[in-house]
């Protein structure tokens, strides 16, 4: 789907070459952070040699994803080199395909039970989506995950959600700036147990 006001644009066909940058002297980095504004990153079909570099230098790699559905081998290496993946949520349980259409969402529930600490959930609120926060806590709280929330502001008016031929599907609209997440969700005792 794509997630802009002005519906489908052309995505330029290229890719990193993992091997320039394998080739990179690793000791200059602490932490390297695989990030594609036209892709996702934890698909890329080197990810798991990249990982395997980091691991070898100590270096600590981030790995970004939408959600793509990736093989249980490739998780498997990437969790045993000690890489975090940083995952962008824009719904979950029944609002998981609102603006990622055809997320598959049992996927993302088996990543975060598989993945559980060196995953990073980035959940986007607004009010199409707001029914799933409860449930999405409970589920980072029993599989000891991270949880940002990121209240999208549209600015003037909705957004509008377009499938991939460019048509137009729903708009979405941005929550109030003052809705309280934590005090909504979380008693003040269970903020202090998961600080």
């Amino acid at each position: 789907s794509y997630f802009h006001k002005f519906g489908k644009r052309p995505y330029p066909l290229s890719d990193l070459n993992l091997s320039k940058v394998s080739s990179l002297h690793l000791s200059l980095y602490n932490k390297i952070f695989c990030n594609s504004f036209f892709g996702d990153s934890l698909t890329h079909p080197k990810i798991t040699s990249l990982a395997s570099r980091c691991h070898t230098f100590e270096k600590e790699l981030l790995v970004f994803t939408q959600g793509s559905t990736v093989d249980k081998v490739v998780l498997e290496h990437l969790k045993n080199k000690n890489v975090t993946i940083y995952l962008n949520l824009y719904g979950a349980f029944d609002t998981a395909n609102l603006v990622t259409q055809n997320l598959d969402w049992d996927y993302i529930k088996s990543l975060i039970e598989f993945y559980q600490n060196k995953l990073i959930i980035e959940y986007h609120i607004f009010k199409q989506n707001i029914s799933s926060i409860e449930p999405l806590i409970n589920l980072c709280l029993e599989n000891n995950v991270t949880l940002n929330f990121k209240k999208d502001n549209f600015g003037n008016g909705p957004v509008n959600i377009f499938n991939e031929f460019g048509e137009w599907l729903y708009d979405l609209n941005s929550i109030d700036s003052n809705y309280d997440i934590l005090g909504k969700f979380l008693a003040y005792n269970e903020l202090i147990d998961i600080m």
